[in-house]
């Protein structure tokens, strides 16, 4: 979950129409306007979130924070998506991260990162 919260899998979400006029954080949004949400403003969101630049791996394991990738109670973070445009992979893509990283577990000799030494996180934008 932490690793979705950092790296979402896209930064946007899906376009969305306005149906009626509103406001958002000062701005007024007329009715056709398409908009967006920026993922990693939401999962970065101090308001939200107890430290959010940092990367916690326990984040959801020790009980001090939730959050509900579907939507279904409330919007923290939406690496899917939410509500009716959820991706319909969802489900194919969780299962299949658990077979990969049983894999992985499997097939690769592991060892400990070196005490001290810092992960870069830093991403970087290149063409697959």
């Amino acid at each position: 979950m932490e690793i979705l919260r950092k790296h979402p899998p896209t930064y946007f979400t899906l376009t969305h129409s306005v149906t009626e006029p509103t406001t958002v954080a000062g701005y007024d949004v007329p009715v056709g306007i398409n908009v967006e949400f920026y993922l990693p403003g939401i999962n970065e969101d101090p308001k939200l979130w107890s430290e959010p630049k940092k990367f916690n791996p326990d984040r959801f394991i020790s009980g001090n924070e939730d959050a509900d990738i579907t939507g279904v109670t409330g919007v923290k973070m939406m690496p899917f998506g939410v509500g009716r445009r959820i991706c319909p992979g969802l489900a194919m893509a969780t299962v299949h991260v658990h077979l990969m990283l049983a894999k992985m577990v499997q097939e690769f000799e592991w060892s400990a990162y070196p005490a001290g030494s810092e992960i870069d996180f830093a991403g970087k934008l290149e063409f697959t």
